[in-house]
C-alpha cells in the first residue's frame, strides 16, 4: 500500500498544479539567482553580509536546487510539486502513525485511507499557491516539513520513544529556525513535552511500585527516557542560543526581521496581531478571511454554494469533535499524556499562528502549516477513538470520568465489558472516518474553486507578466538562436521592469550564467533602437493588456501593419 500511496500522491499532486508554471524567473527569486550567479557553495550560503536574515539550510539546499536545474527554469515548477508530494508522503506516515489503526487488521485499510486522505488535503489546499508558484516556495516547503517533523519528534517522545524521539525533534528545531526564523516560537513544545514525559513517568512509577524505595529498584516499571532531565531542558536552550549568537555575528542583531526587511519591534501593534491571529483560525476553517491580493478571493465574495459547502464542513468537524470528546469520556481516565499530546498540537497550531501573526502583513503561505497540523490533530483523535474501545483492567493513577466507575464492577465483568466497548470503539472510528472523508468531499471543490481565483493573488501579476516575456522571446527561438544573438526592445516599460531586470532576466536560462550579452532595454520610439538592429538580431515588445507581451517587431521594422495587433 505504501508505494501505491505515493502513486497516488504524485499523480494528485501533479494533476491538481497542472495550471501552475515558472517560465522565467522575478522578484526575489531572480535576485536569490543573481548571487547564486556569481558565488560559490560555501559563499552562497554563509555569506559576510545578510539583510537580517541568516537561513544557510535553506541557502545550501536553494544552491543545489539552482545547479539541479541549472538553464531550464521551466522546471522550477515541477520541482517544487515533487517536493510537496514528497512532503505529503511523510503527511501520509505521520497521520497513519497517529489514527493507531494501522496495527490492527481490521483497522489497517481505515488507517491507510485516512493517511491517503490527510496528504491530499494538503496537496489541494489552496494555501499551496507560493510553495508551487514561486521558487522561493522551498523556503516554506521546507520549513512546513522540518516543523512537522519537530512536532512528529515530541509526539513519539511523548508517547515513551525515548532519547531518539526526543534527539530527532531536536535536530529538526536547530534545522527549521535556520530555515525560517519564526519557527523560535516551537522552542516551549520541548519543556511541554518534557513536562508531559515527567508526569507520564511518575504515574507509571506509582502505578507498578507502589512504595518510593521499591519505585527506583523495581523491574515491573517501563523503560523510562534514558536521557538526562537536565540535558532535555538545556538542549532546547542551547539551540537558541547558537540561533541568536550566530544572528549577532552573522546578521548584525539578535531579533529577526519581519517581512519586506522590516523591523518587527517597530512595526508591531497588538491589535494588528490579533487580528491576523483570528483572520489565521478563520482560514483554517475554510473561511478566507483577508484581501484578493493574498487570497485569490474573499469569502464575501465567494459563490453562495462555496459558502454553503464550507458551513457544511463545520458540521463535519464538529461532529468528529463530539465524537472524540465522548470516546475520551467513555474510556473513563484522562491521563497526563492524553492531556499533553492534546496541548501539544494545539499549541503547535497556536504558536505557528501567533509567530506569523506579528509581522505587517498576512499571506496565506503562513497558514500552510497550521492547516496542515490541524489536519493531523483530527487523525490523532481517530486514534484516541480507536484506543477508547479497550478498558485496562488495572486501573492507574489519573482522573477519572463518571464513565469510569462502572467498569471497576469485577475483573469478569470487566472483561464483558471489553468486548462491548471493542465493538463500540470499531463503529466510532468508522463514523469519525466516514464524517473526515465527508470533510474532504465537501472541501475540495471549496479548494478548486479556490484555486481558480489566484491570478488574483498579488505575486501572480508580475510571474504572469515575466511567463509572457519569456514566452515571446527565449521561448519563440529557442535558447541556442536567442541567446547572444539578439537584443530585446519594449515600448513605454508601463511594468515598471527595473534596470536589475534588463540586466539579469536571461542570465539564468544560460549554462555559463552569462546571458551572452542579451540584454532588456527600454524605448518610446523606433528611432531610439541602435542604427545597427534589424529584424534578424531584435525583438520588439509591447506590454498588452496587464499582464502579458505581444511582438510587434514586424511592425516595427515595417514589414506588418500595427493595425494588425490584437486589441489590449
Amino acid at each position: 500500500m505504501t508505494g501505491v500511496a505515493l502513486i497516488l500522491l504524485l499523480l494528485f499532486g501533479l494533476f491538481i498544479n497542472r495550471h501552475l508554471s515558472i517560465r522565467a524567473l522575478y522578484g526575489d527569486d531572480l535576485y536569490l539567482w543573481s548571487f547564486y550567479g556569481c558565488e560559490d557553495f560555501w559563499s552562497f550560503t554563509f555569506p559576510k553580509v545578510t539583510k537580517g536574515n541568516f537561513r544557510p539550510f535553506y541557502w545550501a539546499l536553494s544552491y543545489l536546487e539552482f545547479r539541479l536545474i541549472g538553464p531550464h527554469v521551466h522546471w522550477y515548477a515541477r520541482f517544487n510539486v515533487l517536493l510537496n508530494v514528497a512532503i505529503a508522503w511523510v503527511i501520509y506516515f505521520f497521520s497513519r502513525r497517529l489514527s493507531r489503526l494501522t496495527r490492527t487488521p481490521q483497522g489497517m485499510r481505515i488507517g491507510q485511507a485516512v493517511g491517503l486522505l490527510t496528504g491530499m488535503l494538503y496537496l489541494q489546499s489552496h494555501f499551496a499557491a507560493y510553495q508551487i508558484a514561486q521558487v522561493l516556495g522551498l523556503l516554506e516547503s521546507l520549513a512546513l516539513l522540518l516543523a512537522l517533523l519537530t512536532l512528529w519528534g515530541l509526539f513519539d517522545y511523548m508517547e515513551g520513544r525515548g532519547t531518539r524521539a526526543y534527539l530527532r525533534a531536536c535536530l529538526c528545531f536547530f534545522l527549521v529556525i535556520f530555515t525560517h526564523e519564526r519557527y523560535i516560537a516551537l522552542a516551549p513544545l520541548f519543556y511541554l513535552a518534557v513536562l508531559t514525559q515527567y508526569l507520564t513517568e511518575r504515574r507509571l512509577c506509582r502505578r507498578f511500585a507502589p512504595s518510593r524505595t521499591s519505585c527506583a529498584a523495581s523491574d515491573e516499571i517501563p523503560a523510562m527516557n534514558r536521557l538526562g532531565r537536565t540535558v532535555e531542558l538545556l538542549l532546547p536552550l542551547l539551540i537558541l542560543a547558537v540561533f541568536f549568537g550566530t544572528r549577532v555575528v552573522v546578521a548584525g542583531e539578535a531579533i529577526p526581521v519581519g517581512t519586506a526587511g522590516t523591523k518587527v519591534q517597530d512595526t508591531f501593534s497588538l491589535a494588528q496581531a490579533l487580528g491576523f491571529a483570528f483572520s489565521q483560525v478563520a482560514y483554517i476553517f475554510g473561511i478566507n478571511a483577508g484581501h484578493a491580493i493574498f487570497c485569490g478571493v474573499s469569502f464575501a465574495d465567494s459563490a453562495r454554494w462555496v459558502q454553503a459547502l464550507i458551513v457544511l464542513s463545520w458540521l463535519c468537524l464538529l461532529l468528529m469533535l463530539v465524537l472524540y470528546v465522548r470516546g475520551a469520556w467513555k474510556r473513563g481516565r484522562i491521563t497526563p499524556c492524553l492531556i499533553g499530546e492534546n496541548l501539544l498540537f494545539i499549541c503547535f497550531i497556536a504558536l505557528c499562528i501567533g509567530s506569523s501573526s506579528i509581522t505587517i502583513r498576512l499571506e496565506t503561505r503562513w497558514v500552510y502549516v497550521s492547516y496542515t497540523a490541524a489536519l493531523l490533530y483530527l487523525s490523532y483523535m481517530l486514534g484516541e477513538i480507536a484506543k477508547s474501545g479497550a478498558v485496562k483492567a488495572k486501573a492507574g493513577r489519573a482522573v477519572r470520568t463518571r464513565a469510569a466507575t462502572v467498569q471497576r464492577a469485577s475483573t469478569a465483568s470487566i472483561s464483558a465489558s471489553g468486548e462491548r466497548a471493542a465493538c463500540h470503539g470499531m463503529a466510532m472510528v468508522l463514523a469519525f472516518s466516514l464524517l473526515f472523508m465527508a470533510y474532504g468531499a465537501v472541501m475540495t471543490p471549496v479548494e478548486h474553486y479556490d484555486r481558480q481565483h489566484y491570478p488574483n493573488i498579488f505575486f501572480f501579476f508580475d510571474q504572469d507578466r515575466v511567463n509572457s516575456l519569456a514566452d515571446c522571446t527565449i521561448d519563440a527561438v529557442g535558447a541556442g538562436e536567442f541567446l547572444g544573438k539578439k537584443q530585446v526592445y519594449i515600448y513605454y516599460n508601463y511594468y515598471e521592469m527595473s534596470d536589475f531586470y534588463a540586466e539579469y532576466f536571461y542570465k539564468p536560462f544560460d549554462p555559463e550564467k552569462t546571458g551572452q550579452g542579451t540584454e532588456i532595454h527600454f524605448i518610446n520610439r523606433p528611432d531610439e533602437m541602435p542604427a545597427d538592429a534589424t529584424v534578424e538580431n531584435s525583438v520588439v515588445l509591447m506590454e498588452h493588456g496587464n499582464r502579458g507581451y505581444i511582438d510587434v517587431t514586424a511592425q516595427t521594422f515595417g514589414l506588418a501593419a500595427w493595425e494588425a495587433l490584437p486589441q489590449a
